[in-house]
């Protein structure tokens, strides 16, 4: 099936606009936009999968994007000519899009014009598209707007944005949990049929990857003790949901070795019921991509799979996986003895909260599931991390294999 996000996200920077992929016309007028003659988008890698759509007529934005997004070798004397040269297609806009207008409504009309630049970064159907908006003369972005590219895919936006607020009015109390999530909007709601958001620019988004693993985690158990609502025993029910996750991943990416890995989860489980888990908000993508530090300030990102209701085995196994998935789709295939120390340093957490480490491994192969096929749950599409996933699945079998 086919990915539909592609050049969907356009209607964001530009209405009515014409796309044009003839690489000379591109150039050409390219270097008309870049010199203020006429107002277009170069558009990069290309038309249909856009990463970057930017107006090389405004400098200012694609400096700021070099510096805080990108971070390429210098190549050309300026970012906004190279946006040009590199350019596989330009949007040349007839009207303002969907990012204008919401800047418009959050923030009141500017005293010049405002410029958009559109930068979309999964690629997946349920990708946020991120538009940044300068105001007149600035040299970073005054706002950021997010969208669903795919229109029937907003409830996701929606959820996230109610989930953050009441996971903010769960944790005030906690000034340094609470400082650690993004701020409100500025304003979330319908601008024609898009439900849209509109932030202030957070000045940590590029600083995402520096965060020590102490301090993430330290962190993280102090969101899970703020956030939970309640302590219940493992039961019947906890059973069921963490062998029917691994049944429908292992049947859908490793059907051959199913069997042994619910049967082992299957024995590792029957050694935690009734044991007593915490049922607190998770973030649900926590992992060092997401966590930003600097100057001692901490920021967590990207709240799109958070829940009200979960449990602190996910996160801490989020955190974990994730490094190891990046690894596996760069080429990695063996995770044995990282998984090993993965575990181990999993124990240790719930050790340290004075939970089962036994929740350590049982809970190992469903989390992993469920990272690795939720976006195949929600859209029916592959995701590119799935076959990196089943990858450090190969290992996971391992590691229950020799769990004691």
């Amino acid at each position: 099936m086919r990915n539909p996000t592609g050049a969907a996200s356009l209607r964001l920077v530009a209405r009515r606009g014409r796309i044009v992929t003839a690489r000379p016309l591109v150039l050409a007028l390219g270097v008309l936009a870049r010199a203020g003659a006429l107002h277009a988008h170069a558009l990069w890698p290309s038309a249909t999968r856009p990463y970057l759509a930017i107006d090389p007529g405004y400098p200012p934005a694609a400096d700021w994007f070099r510096r805080a997004l990108e971070r390429p070798p210098r190549r050309f004397p300026d970012a906004a000519t190279w946006n040009v040269v590199r350019a596989r297609a330009l949007l040349l806009g007839c009207a303002d899009g969907v990012a204008f207008t919401a800047a418009e409504r959050a923030l009141g009309p500017a005293s010049g014009r405002r410029r958009v630049a559109l930068y979309v970064h999964a690629g997946h159907p349920i990708s946020k598209a991120v538009c940044f908006v300068f105001d007149p003369a600035d040299s970073e972005p005054r706002a950021v707007v997010k969208a669903m590219p795919v229109r029937r895919y907003s409830q996701r936006l929606r959820d996230e944005v109610e989930h953050l607020a009441a996971i903010r009015a769960l944790v005030a109390q906690e000034r340094e949990v609470a400082a650690a999530l993004p701020p409100a909007p500025l304003f979330a709601g319908n601008v024609d049929d898009d439900y849209v958001v509109v932030e202030d620019l957070d000045r940590l988004v590029g600083a995402t990857g520096r965060a020590e693993r102490a301090a993430a985690l330290d962190w993280l158990a102090a969101f899970q003790a703020a956030s939970s609502q309640a302590t219940a025993p493992w039961s019947e029910r906890d059973d069921a949901d963490t062998l029917g996750v691994i049944d429908a991943a292992w049947l859908r990416a490793r059907p051959d070795a199913r069997a042994m890995v619910l049967d082992r989860t299957r024995a590792l489980l029957t050694e935690l019921r009734g044991a007593p888990v915490p049922r607190c908000a998770v973030h649900g993508d926590f992992w060092r991509g997401n966590i930003a530090r600097t100057g001692g300030q901490l920021r967590i990102f990207d709240w799109e799979w958070a829940s009200l209701h979960g449990a602190p085995m996910f996160d801490l196994w989020t955190y974990e996986l994730a490094e190891l998935r990046v690894r596996a789709a760069a080429g990695d295939d063996d995770f044995a003895a990282p998984l090993r120390d993965a575990l181990e340093r999993v124990a240790a957490e719930l050790s340290r909260r004075s939970l089962p480490t036994e929740l350590a491994p049982a809970t190992l192969p469903a989390v992993l599931a469920r990272l690795a096929f939720r976006i195949h749950r929600a859209t029916g599409f592959e995701d590119r991390m799935e076959k990196p996933s089943a990858r450090v699945m190969a290992s996971v079998e391992d590691v229950l294999r020799n769990t004691a």
